[in-house]
């Protein structure tokens, strides 16, 4: 018998439109494009440069709140988009993003949802 293993994310997340990502770590200055968000972190295409429990700096500017956000983070997970790409996606935690800017993440996705 296989057992399925589910984690239940922490917030509520929301699809957006391709979005710029500035990804400062490891001495790296490198872009990204974030693919969804919540108010606990998102996921982002990168040039696959980062490791699992690396932290960085990031830096985005999300439109529809009119907001510029920077603030630490942690890759959480990664999955590589194969080897000749060189891409992947990575999945990030906020470590230090503000309480005002988090409720409006989360009051715009829960607006849409």
């Amino acid at each position: 018998m296989v057992q399925e293993l589910r984690t239940e994310r922490a917030s509520l997340r929301r699809d957006i439109p391709a979005m710029r990502v500035r990804i400062l770590g490891g001495g790296r200055d490198m872009f990204g494009f974030a693919r969804n968000i919540s108010r606990s972190g998102m996921m982002v295409h990168t040039s696959g440069l980062c490791r699992i429990g690396e932290e960085t700096s990031i830096e985005f500017y999300l439109p529809a709140l009119g907001m510029n956000v920077k603030c630490r983070s942690k890759i959480v997970w990664r999955q590589a988009q194969g080897p000749m790409a060189g891409t992947a996606r990575e999945g990030l935690t906020f470590l230090d993003l503000d309480p005002v800017s988090a409720d409006r993440i989360d009051r715009w996705i829960q607006c849409s949802a």
